[in-house]
């Protein structure tokens, strides 16, 4: 219900969660110790479905998504979290999980160690309609798309591919 993958050698880790079943217990628990002993990878990278960062105004963020992944995500630094849910394609800025005064909707901006929540590949989800900007989120567009990843030890890129008018329906 819930795995990792290790690419090139230690150079990404992916860990694929499922926020479909509770995300407290066992989960939580296996992720933990995972990302404790996975310290030597160059980039540690979490995809899941239901949003811990929302991108739609009226939409709630996901509290117990944050409390019990965001968090670890913190502690151990996972750079980059691929959200699955509606089909956006968001970019957050990097964040971290705070309650501390003066936090966003349950965030602060860390451009040095903060985790940037990507909405998810839509490709083909229906366009979704709404007010797609909230604060701590840079970008945020409703089409049909798919990520492509580019990764090296020293940087990450990810392209936003557009499929809306590829004529394949």
């Amino acid at each position: 219900l819930y795995n990792d993958i290790t690419f090139c050698r230690g150079l990404l880790k992916l860990y694929s969660l499922n926020s479909n079943i509770p995300v407290n217990g066992i989960q939580s628990e296996w992720l933990e110790r995972d990302l404790s002993q996975s310290q030597q990878f160059g980039w540690r990278i979490a995809a899941y479905h239901h949003s811990i960062r929302h991108k739609v105004k009226n939409q709630p963020d996901q509290a117990d998504i944050r409390k019990n992944w965001g968090t670890l995500f913190d502690k151990y630094g996972v750079q980059l979290a691929f959200e699955s849910e509606n089909s956006f394609a968001k970019y957050s800025y990097p964040v971290k999980v705070s309650n501390q005064r003066g936090n966003i909707e349950g965030f602060i901006p860390d451009e040095n160690n903060g985790s940037v929540y990507i909405g998810g590949a839509a490709w083909a989800a229906p366009k979704t309609e709404g007010e797609y900007k909230k604060p701590l989120i840079f970008a945020a567009e409703s089409f049909q798309h798919f990520q492509l990843v580019f990764a090296e030890l020293s940087q990450i890129e990810i392209r936003t591919i557009n499929i809306q008018n590829s004529g394949n329906d």
